[in-house]
């Protein structure tokens, strides 16, 4: 092999290398701004909810509970039909909804008047937008109502439930 093609040889390999660290550098560099956007998305998010929640006088913990995907059922059985009943009572509807996958926001509620159980403010939220929630306790015999304590809902859902039997 003469010098010249042993010489072009070498700077291929040398370009080939220099390009594929450049390569995973801007992947590193990329794979960190999303996760940075992605962090602050979700912290807008979070302070938008505690804000809806203070709109009706409660104070919730700075960062969910809990955090989860949730795939709205296809078709609403009888528990389902009762929630949305729920849903629509506050200017919310799930059946627009149905077969996508929402993300559920659960809020440990500081300032629920009334009882010694943790209470928990759930929000679904899709597409930058609060398309639904409850506010309940987790107990087996607790309670599930709108986030307006102040249309009666208190105990809607146990009621409800009662009637399905």
């Amino acid at each position: 092999m003469g010098k010249n093609l042993k010489r072009r040889i070498a700077v291929i390999f040398i370009g080939a290398g220099v390009a594929a660290a450049v390569i995973l550098l801007l992947d590193g560099l990329l794979s960190s701004t999303a996760k940075m956007v992605s962090a602050q998305s979700e912290q807008h998010i979070i302070t938008k909810m505690a804000e809806f929640l203070k709109g009706y006088g409660y104070e919730c913990e700075e960062m969910p509970d809990e955090v989860c995907d949730y795939t709205v059922p296809t078709e609403f059985d009888g528990v389902m039909t009762i929630y949305n009943d729920l849903q629509k009572s506050q200017g919310f509807d799930l059946e627009k909804y149905k077969g996508k996958t929402v993300r559920r926001f659960s809020f440990k509620i500081k300032n629920y008047p009334d009882t010694n159980e943790e209470v928990f403010a759930n929000l679904l939220f899709l597409d930058g937008e609060i398309i639904g929630g409850d506010v309940c306790t987790r107990a087996l015999d607790g309670f599930m109502e709108g986030f307006d304590r102040s249309k009666g809902q208190s105990g809607i859902m146990k009621k409800a439930m009662a009637q399905v039997g």
